[in-house]
């Protein structure tokens, strides 16, 4: 006779403990989803590097994206943002032929390696024409296909 005053006993503790009100809760998906289209605009990028390099640069590039993104894209933008040394370019100029030699070696190494990578510059069409750069005068220029969204290179000191 116990055994069935138990259950009645939690059944009756049951009935004067619970809510009826069901809980407000709410989910998000809207960070996984954003992540996610994040990750497919980057993958897609990475595809039109790849497509964009020549099919000799293709071959060298077994290893897939991975390889891709962890070897070539750091690479590629080091060779890019390298200018420091003697022979640099690091003044806006409106024409070649008012660059020095040694600009002009510069010039020419840059566009060297935009060439081999499949790389151009584009005019900006998101520049802030309030906030440019009123020495140069020029407009604010970005590389196609955007590969520094998926690189930041930091000082090593």
């Amino acid at each position: 006779m116990q055994k069935f005053h138990m259950p009645s006993a939690a059944a009756a503790v049951h009935l004067l403990c619970c809510v009826e009100t069901r809980p407000d809760l709410s989910f998000s998906t809207r960070p996984m989803s954003d992540l996610h289209y994040g990750t497919q605009a980057n993958v897609s990028l990475v595809h039109r590097f790849v497509e964009g390099l020549a099919p000799r640069a293709r071959r060298g590039v077994g290893g897939g994206t991975d390889a891709v993104v962890s070897d070539v894209l750091p690479y590629g933008l080091w060779l890019l943002s390298a200018g420091d040394g003697k022979h640099s370019l690091s003044r806006p100029v409106s024409s070649v032929d008012i660059l020095s030699d040694e600009e002009k070696v510069a010039f020419g190494a840059h566009v060297a390696t935009l060439r081999a990578l499949g790389l151009t510059y584009v005019k900006d069409e998101g520049t802030d024409y309030e906030n440019r750069d009123a020495a140069s005068g020029g407009d604010n220029v970005r590389l196609e296909p955007e590969i520094d969204k998926l690189v930041k290179l930091r000082t090593l000191a």
